[in-house]
């Protein structure tokens, strides 16, 4: 869900907030977080809020993306009264605190393949040392392969107190080979004296994990990969409700029931099949910037539309004729 005026640019602070949710409290959390995108409207420089629900097995977390103009906007809506009230509401439906950090670049944010934020407490006193520590790793994970890109932030008084390290890599696989490579794990071994405590969370964002991404490039644009999911979704619900939901009710299934194990099993569909589908139109998803790149675009809406069509036709011929 996403709430909020258009940026007129791709400048700003991002507010990155990843909580665990109870599963019997989806619905509650949601709800708080349309009224506090509502109250966020009220603050100075605030852009835009989009909030993304788990998708196992990747994200296991809810992550909410504040845009805000500027860190000074972005720190006073986090000081402000009315946001703790609304952490507050949130703190009884997760089954752990919530983690917030700011970011800079929403661009970086918003459409970088593979994410990792790594979370470090440091002992107190040793600053300095920690610092000179970090440019180090950077510069190992710099030479990694599939790297992209390293932001460094230091803690922010009464907002958080660790310090964060953020890495962007081109692809899932890449992010992993460097966060588990014998270079970082001797590295952290280094540091270690001079640590509390150190945690690392992936943050991915809308249908990234079901389509492939080049090599140093960006994902698909979102209302491609929105007619992609489309295209598998249509077919898919109609199979189940045609064939799975009436046998289900006729012996004794509440409809509740029937109905959440048709989109658990949907969404397991999807994972599976969004992939294979869209690495058939990657021409269309991923075209080449060159002259044809226009013409791709249309040729590849006009494809997906067709397919739109055969599939609403054979659902209507269906039911004409049973």
């Amino acid at each position: 869900m996403s709430t909020g005026a258009s940026p007129s640019d791709e400048s700003g602070v991002t507010i990155v907030t990843q909580t665990r949710v109870r599963p019997d409290k989806a619905d509650e959390f949601g709800r708080v977080q349309t009224a506090m995108a509502e109250a966020a409207r009220t603050f100075p420089g605030f852009v835009e809020q989009n909030v993304i629900p788990p998708s196992e097995p990747a994200q296991s977390d809810w992550v909410t993306l504040q845009w805000f103009a500027s860190n000074d906007d972005a720190v006073a809506w986090l000081r402000s009264p009315i946001r703790r009230s609304f952490s507050s509401r949130t703190s009884p439906l997760a089954t752990g605190q919530s983690n917030t950090r700011l970011l800079a670049d929403r661009a970086a944010t918003a459409q970088t393949m593979a994410t990792a934020v790594i979370a470090t407490r440091i002992k107190r006193g040793c600053e300095t040392e920690y610092r000179a520590w970090e440019q180090r790793i950077a510069s190992a994970g710099a030479a990694a392969p599939g790297f992209q890109g390293y932001r460094f932030e230091p803690p922010i008084a009464g907002v958080q107190d660790k310090w964060l390290a953020v890495l962007w890599f081109d692809s899932d696989d890449s992010l992993q080979a460097w966060m588990s490579s014998t270079e970082r794990a001797d590295l952290l071994r280094e540091v270690a004296p001079i640590v509390d405590t150190l945690s690392a969370q992936s943050v991915r964002t809308g249908f990234d994990q079901w389509f492939d991404t080049p090599p140093g490039g960006e994902p698909p644009a979102p209302w491609k990969m929105t007619m992609m999911v489309l295209l598998v979704l249509y077919p898919a619900v109609f199979i189940l409700d045609t064939f799975v939901a009436p046998p289900l009710a006729k012996h004794g299934v509440p409809f509740w029931m029937a109905l959440f194990g048709i989109n658990a099993v949907t969404v397991t569909i999807l994972g599976f099949v969004v992939p294979l589908v869209s690495r058939r139109f990657t021409w269309w998803l991923n075209p080449a910037d060159d002259a044809t790149s226009a013409r791709r675009t249309w040729l590849g809406i006009t494809v997906v539309v067709a397919l739109y069509l055969l599939c609403m036709t054979a659902t209507a011929t269906y039911s004409i004729l049973r």
